[in-house]
């Protein structure tokens, strides 16, 4: 083995194995609902969004909290008005208080820091 293969060879193996992933699965963040369909789910940031919806804040107050903008904040209805097949966000938030939206971890509800 001649001197460029051999570093060529010493560059793309590397010494150590990558480290493992210490970020939860996806599930793990995921609030179902059941009660509403098979399969239809709230990932961690529709859930708060839901969350502070229901509490009364607008739009900007939820980015506000999250420290989200609100086009982003929109963007969150959007996609779950989508996924329930609703046009109205007023009628998203009925179905889901009518469904019993009640998230229990308090990692879903609290403020991103």
């Amino acid at each position: 083995m001649d001197f460029w293969q051999k570093a060529v060879l010493e560059t793309t193996q590397p010494s150590t194995p990558p480290p493992k992933s210490t970020r939860p699965k996806t599930s793990e963040y995921r609030y179902k609902l059941n009660q509403l369909g098979e399969g239809l789910y709230l990932s961690r940031r529709e859930t708060q969004c839901i969350y502070w919806s229901l509490k009364g804040q607008t739009l900007k107050e939820v980015g506000d909290t999250l420290k989200l903008s609100p086009r982003t904040i929109e963007f969150y209805f959007k996609r779950i008005k989508d996924r329930f097949k609703i046009k109205k966000k007023k009628d998203l938030l009925d179905t889901i208080k009518g469904a019993g939206f009640e998230p229990t971890s308090l990692e879903i509800i609290q403020k991103s820091t």
